[in-house]
């Protein structure tokens, strides 16, 4: 009786340390995220886009916006915000807050990320297109 009350018990302890182990895991994806980034556009597009500026912003508490600005960086707009879930490494979650969800007629978007040094790049389907995008981070 003493041994199987044991077992139960180191087996009970060996899933609760599997359960925490998995929770600080994900919790390590989002301290990947977290920070600001600014777009990398393609070499293409930098004479014809000088003067546009995009940033993406990844706050501890799980949410971020987006920002653009058409004018050097003189003023802004927020082009999207919402929330992010990063509990798988290489893949969050953006769901859009309402107002954005209803402009681009999605709600809620699965995109890979690849980080290499301080360069991003993600992948994601929107309007049955794929984009990709490098974003550079520039503040922690």
């Amino acid at each position: 009786m003493k041994t199987l009350l044991r077992v139960k018990t180191i087996v009970l302890t060996a899933i609760f340390c599997l359960f925490l182990s998995a929770s600080a895991t994900a919790k390590n994806y989002n301290k990947e995220l977290k920070g600001v980034w600014k777009l990398v556009l393609p070499i293409e597009m930098q004479e014809q886009t000088k003067n546009v500026v995009f940033y993406k912003v990844f706050n501890k508490d799980k949410t971020y916006i987006n920002y653009s600005s058409t004018d050097s960086g003189v003023t802004f707009a927020i082009t999207s915000r919402g929330t992010y879930l990063t509990d798988i490494k290489g893949i969050y979650v953006e769901d859009l807050a309402p107002l954005f969800a209803a402009k681009y007629k999605v709600y809620s978007n699965a995109i890979t990320y690849k980080i290499d040094e301080k360069i991003m790049t993600i992948t994601f389907k929107m309007n049955g297109k794929v984009y990709s995008e490098k974003w550079m981070q520039i503040s922690k």
